[in-house]
């Protein structure tokens, strides 16, 4: 089957932003909200439940206006699936103790630890009925664009029972690029609302081990862009990962310097790839002030009392 044609000829290109947890996640949201001209705080916004297979609300939308943009974590961040109910009970204490931010994702899917990586989100009318080959549509920028940097990957092939472990990077569905050894560089997720898609997902570049072991309580198969590039500070980045502020996680200057260069590079690599992949032209617009009004109201619902909902396991 042939994806539904986009009608846009341009997408808005936000410019990235290093921003706070719940800031994040309300940007995103606002955006899907947007683009199906339901703005508001408690509207009827779902993730398709895991075991969905389609899609199911496919009435297109005719105004909106589909979106791209890259943005970073100011402080390392548990990010959980909507429907992510449990909790480990070490968490709380983690959080108290490293200062980890936690946040609710509108998507779906398994607890994300993001930290020196970049997130991507995109909105756009969703191109397939069917979540699988949607997945395999909106990925093909980052596998073509990655491709460009000499990295290849490929889709992860977790069956169901990735659901009973809390860790996103302990699994590797379709929705997940890993690399030849199978370890995941780029983790997805997705949520629909009357026929859009809000696609978003992170793509690691300098993991930090320990701390994803500290979180998980078991070695993560995961691996970073840096390494991938064979990036002459990678084994001086490695080496300061036992010297990690317990505050904030910090990492020395020359390791900071090549996070930034790395999320530069990726940023206008991965922008030209999903404007030849989806043939529409990336114009570059900053968020407005009416905009951001919404936007903080939208942000008080994504942090507040999150471990309270939850179930400690």
């Amino acid at each position: 089957m042939s994806a539904i044609p986009s009608p846009d000829l341009s997408w808005r290109l936000i410019p990235y932003q290093n921003a706070a947890a719940g800031l994040n996640m309300a940007i995103d949201r606002y955006c899907l909200n947007a683009a199906t001209q339901s703005i508001q705080v408690n509207d009827d916004l779902e993730p398709k439940r895991e075991n969905d297979r389609a899609v199911k609300d496919i009435s297109r939308a005719e105004t909106g206006r589909s979106m791209l943009r890259f943005y970073g974590w100011q402080r390392p961040t548990i990010s959980l699936g909507h429907h992510q109910r449990r909790i480990p009970e070490h968490w709380s204490e983690l959080a108290q103790e490293l200062d980890l931010a936690m946040v609710r994702r509108p998507s779906g899917g398994r607890a994300v630890l993001h930290h020196h990586d970049l997130t991507y989100a995109i909105v756009t009318r969703a191109p397939f009925p069917n979540r699988d080959q949607t997945y395999r549509h909106m990925c093909e920028f980052l596998i073509k664009g990655l491709a460009k940097l000499g990295i290849e990957v490929n889709y992860g092939a977790a069956k169901r029972n990735y659901m009973h472990n809390p860790s996103c990077f302990n699994t590797a569905t379709n929705a997940d690029l890993v690399v030849a050894d199978g370890r995941k560089l780029v983790g997805s997720a997705q949520v629909y609302a009357h026929g859009w898609l809000l696609q978003h997902g992170t793509i690691a570049i300098q993991p930090d081990y320990a701390l994803l072991e500290k979180v998980f309580r078991t070695k993560v198969p995961i691996v970073g862009v840096a390494e991938l590039l064979k990036c002459e500070a990678i084994e001086a980045i490695e080496e300061n990962a036992n010297s990690l502020n317990p505050r904030h996680g910090a990492i020395a200057n020359s390791s900071t310097s090549l996070l930034t260069d790395l999320q530069a590079k990726l940023i206008k690599v991965l922008s030209g790839a999903a404007s030849e992949h989806f043939q529409v032209e990336l114009v570059s617009e900053p968020l407005m002030e009416q905009e951001m009004g919404t936007i903080a109201a939208l942000e008080q619902g994504f942090s507040e009392g999150l471990l309270a909902q939850s179930i400690s396991v």
